[in-house]
């Protein structure tokens, strides 16, 4: 079913960022120590600086590790770094998790697509934070941040950020990428990709080019047991990025970006856990369609003491999907085949204006302000559908404009713009040769607003389904300023250009929201109008450095988080409606630990290990979620699983002056983890643990020329990466079955 068309244009940015290889970079730059061959060079605290100086951890992601291994969305991510953890209910609904610190609702981990915030938030369902894929093609690398990032990067990451970064217009000359790819499987749909790239130069050394182009279509392998239909879950994803450079002067550079994605999935992505392994039993059709543009304009001024930049984007998505809500119907007394339609409408406009500083001496400085309209609108519809078949009306208003108003029996819409600035700063000063500390802050304003219609009252009586309710009722008409600051305080010694030791202490917030306690009502279950905002402080301790001449580098950290009224998804008694409460005190203690080892026969490796103990410290209180079903003292955090663990191999030799060889395995591994806190609580299921892995073999000329082999879920595993909580059980997000592929890729 095909999404609504709305003319929006959105805007992202691009900085001057550093060129990478497969796993590092090699650039100069405006860093204010010299660099060294092969160091990775990060933009993570705005300013250029090699990762081995930044007291902070951070792991990189490269593109070429990316387009190896077909990375291009946000799970396939999470699946190269064991300190991320996702639950999602597909292609575009996903909700990053570091450190143990899940959100449920307002995301606490920050997105950006280069410098445009792209961050989901969807309070409305309370399992997931709708963080959007974009298209991850002709991608230089991904900065991921752990641990609060506030103080320059906002309210929307109290436990990390993530940087996507595309490739930027370059003036090398005429150059470009065609890559394309088959895969298929048993009990699965054909996949076919293809995605490509140009840059061209069109003014010498002032203006430049770059377009992206992806498309891909089929891969479906959940199998409806209700209507008899197999790989219901067929997708469709077409893409499209353009970036100007324009550089009028040596000193001053104006970059422009566009992006337009659309996304179609025919059918379900998730699988009922009790029917068997991607075996779904609704009993209506569940397509996704949504669409993203994304545009932006960034300056970027040198001063010759440091670089001011100004960025501005605005990002617009809409996302219209259906859910199988027959359960929660027949739950209330109400017979018959429903359908949920949710559309949700987010725009973004963002802001910022900063100086970075390049000093000779021992300051360092970063300062700017920041401004952003947030507008979000979102509406569900309970429509009485024929049995695996769509509705034949998507909203309220189209119901009612058909003279179907009468198939609707339950309808409301939510809007909630934020608006909100900041001013922002941080600071590195050297005290002693070697020896620096930083301190930073921001402080934060926000309003926010809740509109809340209850569009169409519940009707409960089957006898009486012609009854309509012709006028909105208002059930939420509020308003509310917040504002905080947030810290970040850091040492470290570098004694040399291969060790760092570091010690760090931040603070991140969330700002809380309104549930639906108006539309609970309805079925005479009461729950809590609205939640609060929590808040953490996070203590870090870590060292990083190289061995052998950088044959071997290595990652350490230990961290402690102490987070105060944990936002929680709640279960009402019957299990039919879930909302968000706040929790009592928390603690996360954790390690994560990484080893990377590049050896000059071609042999290189790769594994990352992350340990998460996050639970509760104190009794969730018993006013906020019923006393029969809250956590308890002790209780491990829902969706964390303790164990995270991730490694690469990869070889590499030639055969002769033309044609190389390379092979690459990749696995990962995820402890198990519950739903809920306790057994006692409602909704209680144990996500089994589980290992994949994959594997590609190639050979690639001199000339750009790259032809690959890959299996996919090696192990064949129905991994449960997700699980959503449903009235009609426990609904599980898991890998494509075991997939073989042949993918063909040519430089020119």
């Amino acid at each position: 079913m095909g999404i609504y068309n709305k003319p929006i244009i959105c805007m992202t940015s691009v900085v001057a960022l550093v060129t990478a290889n497969n796993a590092a970079f090699a650039q100069e730059v405006s860093s204010d120590k010299p660099l060294l061959a092969g160091e990775i060079v990060v933009t993570a605290t705005k300013r250029e600086q090699s990762l081995q100086d930044v007291p902070a951890a951070i792991s990189v992601i490269s593109g070429d590790t990316m387009k190896t291994l077909n990375v291009t969305t946000l799970k396939d991510l999470a699946r190269l770094d064991p300190a991320i953890q996702l639950t999602t209910n597909g292609v575009g609904d996903n909700n990053i998790i570091m450190r143990g610190v899940r959100s449920t609702g307002a995301a606490t981990v920050a997105l950006f697509f280069d410098e445009a915030v792209v961050t989901g938030y969807n309070t409305q369902n309370p399992v997931n934070g709708r963080a959007p894929d974009l298209g991850s093609f002709d991608i230089q690398r991904v900065e991921v941040l752990k641990g609060p990032q506030g103080t320059l990067f906002g309210a929307g990451s109290m436990a990390g950020a993530m940087r996507i970064i595309p490739n930027r217009p370059n003036f090398d000359g005429v150059s470009g990428n065609l890559t394309s790819a088959v895969q298929d499987g048993s009990g699965s749909n054909a996949l076919y990709e293809i995605n490509g790239f140009l840059n061209v130069p069109i003014v010498e050394d002032k203006i430049a080019a770059r377009v992206v182009g992806w498309y891909t279509r089929g891969g479906g392998f959940i199998d409806n047991i209700t209507s008899g239909r197999s790989n219901i879950d067929d997708l469709e994803i077409r893409g499209a990025r353009v970036a100007i450079l324009l550089k009028p002067t040596e000193d001053f550079t104006l970059t422009l970006t566009g992006l337009h994605q659309t996304i179609n999935v025919e059918g379900a992505q998730r699988f009922k856990v009790n029917d068997g392994n991607w075996k779904n039993s609704t009993r209506t059709r569940e397509p996704h369609d949504e669409y993203a543009n994304l545009v932006s304009a960034v300056a970027d001024f040198d001063t010759g003491v440091g670089n001011v930049t100004a960025a501005s984007s605005y990002y617009f998505r809409r996302v219209f999907e259906f859910v199988d809500t027959t359960p929660t119907a027949a739950g209330i007394g109400i017979p018959g085949n429903f359908a949920g339609s949710r559309l949700q409408d987010r725009g973004i406009w963002s802001n910022e204006l900063r100086f970075a500083s390049k000093f000779a001496g021992p300051l360092q400085i970063v300062a700017g302000a920041f401004y952003q309209k947030d507008k979000n609108f979102y509406e569900t519809d309970i429509i009485q559908t024929q049995l695996n078949g769509l509705p034949p009306c998507a909203t309220k208003a189209e119901c009612d404009a058909s003279g179907l108003g009468g198939l609707i029996i339950s309808a409301r819409s939510v809007d909630n713009p934020i608006e909100q600035w900041s001013l922002f700063g941080q600071a590195d000063f050297e005290i002693a040769p070697k020896l620096t500390l930083t301190a930073g802050a921001r402080y934060f304003q926000a309003k926010i607003t809740a509109l809340e219609l209850n569009l169409q009252r519940l009707r409960r009586d089957p006898t009486n389904l012609s009854t309509v309710q012709t006028t909105p009722v208002v059930s939420v008409n509020s308003s509310d300023t917040r504002s905080r600051p947030d810290f970040n305080f850091a040492i470290s010694y570098e004694p040399s250009r291969d060790l760092t030791v570091y010690a760090r202490a931040a603070s991140g917030f969330r700002i809380g929201g309104i549930n639906n306690a108006a539309v609970a009502q309805q079925f005479g279950v009461t729950i809590p109008n609205a939640f609060s905002p929590d808040s953490l402080w996070s203590y870090e301790a870590g060292i990083k450095g190289n061995l052998l001449d950088g044959v071997l580098g290595y990652d350490l950290s230990g961290y402690r988080i102490v987070w105060k009224g944990m936002q929680v998804t709640a279960f009402s008694p019957t299990g039919t409606f879930t909302y968000i409460t706040n929790a009592g005190q928390s603690v996360v203690d954790g390690v994560e630990a990484s080893l990377r080892v590049k050896l000059e026969d071609g042999f290189s490796a790769n594994l990352g290990v992350a340990y998460t103990n996050s639970r509760l410290t104190e009794d969730q209180p018993a006013a906020s979620a019923n006393a029969s079903n809250r956590g308890r003292d002790g209780d491990p955090t829902p969706y964390v699983p303790r164990w995270a663990i991730g490694g690469q191999l990869r070889y590499d030799t030639a055969i002769n002056d033309r044609w190389s060889i390379y092979t690459t395995v990749f696995g990962n591994y995820r402890s198990s983890m519950a739903t809920n806190f306790n057994r006692l609580t409602s909704n209680y299921y144990v996500m089994p643990s589980y290992f994949m892995a994959d594997t590609v073999i190639g050979a690639k000329t001199s000339d750009g020329l790259d032809i690959s082999l890959f299996v996919t879920n090696v192990t064949n595993r129905a991994a449960q990466i997700s699980i959503e909580v449903s009235p009609d059980g426990l609904r599980a997000i898991a890998p494509r079955p075991r997939t073989l592929g042949l993918r063909l890729s040519k430089n020119f």
